[in-house]
């Protein structure tokens, strides 16, 4: 792969995850503003708000509007851009990109490096787990598989533990301290860690971490997988409490009064009750949460996505139109000087007296070979450029162009690009034809370029050859 091919790739990457940044942040602050004016009376809304949040932290949604409103047509086979920003990028560019991108590779390895020391920390706690041995646990714990159709999650107990939690997105483990439970403890903690099982929370929670490894250096995506981590015990509370027969609202939230406080921060694990700081509004939540339609959810996550969407688009705009303007301003154009080909003709005309040596006028003695042709019949809109099927190219390989604009009043280019941004062209009105060579080898597209105010009709041909 060139070092061409990287500059675009790391270009793309970049304004990819640069509007995905700038979507999610705005997602993020407009929940912060909301809590802020607020008491969140529709908590299990919430959750759905943040899971949208990180949805346009993971997808480029803004970028793709970019691309489709502003970029890519196809025709008769090639594509057509109104500028390069996805086909080039110059040498300061791919300067930028590379240091710009060791740097966030860097941070995105030490994130990762500082899970894994956690996982394992996990991993370690979790080789002390023993097979329950209690009557009443083994009976119940039968009872809600049965209630809830998972059989395949285990059951374990260990003594490193402070407090019930359950480890596996895949494989779902609830792993229980060792100590006496009375039958409605039990029924309070296999009811709230099944509803973690059942709701995938530790799937959220993983995307949750690949958002803060790619968005390292924004502090929001942090705040944003704290308030997930928080809601998703939230909702499991609420769930939890909701139509129990076994215990009641109260007595739920003194036995999570009641637990240890371990600050650990097990991030791999979904936890009853890790850390009291976050207790009080879990237990506030509880009591003033409310129930909402499935209607409800979708206007507004729909509604705070357009809001999130515009600023982003904004946003990508920006990004796309200076990246743009930079390629723009280091842009190398030559104008080649123009072929006489009658002149060639009356040459050869002349050659055809026997008494003098023949000259064969194909260029450097060599016949034209069979090569790759592309029509290049479309509608140039007014100062536009139309770039053609990208080839990689040989040195020397030779390019032939042949077109004619609708307007002869109309100036135009014919030429080639390579991915630098270096341009050959010939400039002039009505029926033009050239032979370009390659000076390199690399990847190189045949362009048209509109250089007037109103749209022209070209029609002609491009034939690639080695």
């Amino acid at each position: 792969m060139s070092w061409i091919d990287l500059g675009i790739r790391g270009q793309r990457l970049f304004f990819y995850g640069l509007t995905a940044a700038a979507a999610g942040s705005v997602f993020v602050v407009l929940l912060l503003l909301i809590e802020l004016v607020s008491k969140w009376k529709y908590s299990r809304l919430k959750i759905w708000w943040i899971k949208a949040a990180m949805l346009f932290y993971l997808i480029p949604i803004a970028s793709v509007f970019v691309i489709g409103t502003r970029t890519i047509i196809l025709p008769h086979g090639g594509i057509a851009w109104v500028s390069d920003f996805w086909m080039c990028s110059t040498l300061p560019m791919k300067k930028v990109y590379f240091v710009a991108g060791s740097i966030w590779l860097f941070g995105m390895i030490l994130g990762i490096g500082f899970r894994i020391v956690q996982y394992w920390k996990l991993k370690n706690i979790l080789k002390g787990n023993i097979p329950l041995e209690d009557d009443l646990c083994e009976r119940l714990i039968k009872e809600y598989k049965e209630k809830n159709q998972r059989e395949s999650i285990e059951f374990y107990q260990n003594d490193s533990i402070c407090f019930p939690m359950t480890v596996g997105s895949v494989r779902s483990k609830i792993i229980l301290p060792v100590k006496r439970y009375t039958e409605k403890e039990l029924h309070m903690v296999l009811e709230h860690e099944l509803n973690h099982v059942k709701r995938h929370d530790l799937l959220w929670k993983k995307a949750g971490l690949l958002i803060t490894f790619l968005h390292w250096w924004n502090p929001l995506s942090y705040i944003l997988l704290e308030k997930l981590i928080l809601q998703e015990e939230i909702e499991c509370d609420i769930r939890t409490c909701e139509n129990n027969e076994h215990f009641t609202m109260k007595e739920y939230g003194l036995y999570l009064a009641g637990m240890p406080d371990d600050n650990n921060d097990m991030i791999f694990a979904s936890a009853l009750c890790k850390s009291k700081k976050d207790l009080f509004r879990r237990l506030e939540s509880m009591v003033r949460g409310k129930k909402h339609k499935k209607r409800t959810v979708a206007a507004s996550c729909l509604i705070l996505s357009m809001l999130a969407v515009i600023p982003s688009y904004a946003a990508s705009e920006g990004v796309a139109r200076m990246n743009e303007k930079w390629i723009a301003e280091t842009e190398v154009a030559t104008e080649v000087e123009a072929v006489d080909y009658h002149a060639l003709e009356k040459t050869a005309k002349a050659s055809e007296d026997e008494s003098v040596e023949e000259i064969d006028l194909t260029l450097e003695g060599e016949v034209i070979p069979v090569s790759t042709e592309v029509t290049l019949d479309y509608t140039i809109k007014a100062n536009t450029r139309v770039l053609y099927s990208w080839w990689e190219l040989k040195e020397g390989a030779r390019v032939y162009v042949d077109t004619k604009s609708s307007d002869s009043s109309i100036t135009y280019r014919i030429g080639i690009k390579d991915g630098s941004g270096n341009m050959t062209y010939k400039e002039g009105n009505g029926n033009m034809n050239h032979i370009f060579t390659i000076p390199s080898a690399g990847k190189y597209a045949v362009y048209v370029e509109n250089r007037s105010n109103t749209s022209m009709q070209v029609t002609g041909w491009a034939r690639y050859s080695d």
